[in-house]
C-alpha cells in the first residue's frame, strides 16, 4: 500500500501596509519636486508631482478601508495580527457580525465600518466634530471627487470676484500647504488643491485617525508600527 500526504501552505496578506508605505512614498517623492522647483515650466515634472499627490490620496484612502476589513476578518479567522489585546467575547461579536456581511459590504462606508467597531466593542465613539474625524472625512471626500470626477468650469483665483468657493475649498484650503508649482491665478481645485502637503495630510491623517481607533479598541503595539521607519513623507535628502 502506498501512502502519499499532502502538505498545503497559504499565506496571509495585510494590504494595509502596502497601501500605507505606498502613500508615505508618493508624498516623498512629491516633496523632492517641490523642494527642488526653480520657478521654470517642466510638464514632465507637473505630471509626475500631481501623479505622486493623486496616488498619496488614493493610497492612504485604502490603507483606512483595508485596515478596518483585515481587522474584522482578523475577528472572523481567530487571527491575532490586528487583534491582539481585544477580549475574546468582543472578537466573537465582530466575527459574527461579519460572517453575516456587517459591515462586509461596499454598502458600509469607511467612517462607518470604524465606528460599528467601536460600538462593537463597546469602546467610546469618535467625537465627529475635531480631528482626526474630521480630516479623515474630508480626505475620503477629496478620495470620492478623485474617483467620481466630474470636469466643470472653475473661474482662476484672479477673476472669482463674484463666484462661490468652491466646495473642495470650503472643507480643505487650511487644511495643508499648497501647491508651490501653481501660479497665483490658478483655482484651488485641482491646482493648488493637490500639493506635498495635501499628500503628506493624507497619510498623517489616516496614521493618526488608526491610532486613535485601535487606542479606543484596546490594540497595542499598533498592527503598522513595524513599517513605521519607512512612512516618513518627507524626503531628507
Amino acid at each position: 500500500m502506498k501512502i502519499e500526504e499532502s502538505l498545503q501552505i497559504s499565506t496571509r496578506t495585510y494590504m494595509s501596509l502596502h497601501h500605507i508605505q505606498a502613500a508615505a512614498l508618493f508624498s516623498r517623492k512629491a516633496s523632492v519636486i517641490e523642494a527642488t522647483f526653480d520657478e521654470t515650466y517642466n510638464a514632465e515634472a507637473l505630471a509626475d508631482h500631481r501623479s505622486f499627490v493623486v496616488g498619496a490620496v488614493m493610497s492612504a484612502t485604502a490603507f483606512l478601508e483595508a485596515g478596518i476589513n483585515e481587522l474584522f476578518a482578523d475577528a472572523s479567522e481567530h487571527a491575532d495580527s490586528h487583534f491582539k489585546g481585544v477580549g475574546q467575547d468582543i472578537g466573537a461579536v465582530m466575527a459574527a457580525m461579519w460572517s453575516l456581511g456587517i459591515p462586509r459590504t461596499a454598502r458600509y462606508r469607511v467612517l462607518e465600518k470604524y465606528e460599528i467597531a467601536l460600538a462593537l466593542a463597546r469602546r467610546s465613539p469618535f467625537d465627529r466634530g475635531i480631528r482626526p474625524y474630521q480630516d479623515v472625512d474630508a480626505l475620503i471626500r477629496l478620495r470620492n471627487m478623485l474617483v467620481h470626477y466630474e470636469p466643470e468650469w472653475i473661474p482662476s483665483d484672479a477673476t472669482r470676484a463674484d463666484y462661490e468657493v468652491h466646495h473642495v475649498e470650503k472643507v480643505l484650503r487650511s487644511r495643508f500647504p499648497l501647491n508651490p508649482l501653481m501660479a497665483g491665478g490658478n483655482p484651488f481645485w485641482p491646482d493648488k488643491c493637490l500639493s506635498r502637503g495635501c499628500a503628506t495630510w493624507a497619510v498623517e491623517s489616516a496614521l493618526q485617525f488608526t491610532a486613535d481607533f485601535f487606542g479606543r479598541l484596546g490594540v497595542s503595539p499598533l498592527p503598522y508600527e513595524h513599517v513605521r521607519e519607512r512612512l516618513a513623507t518627507i524626503e531628507v535628502a
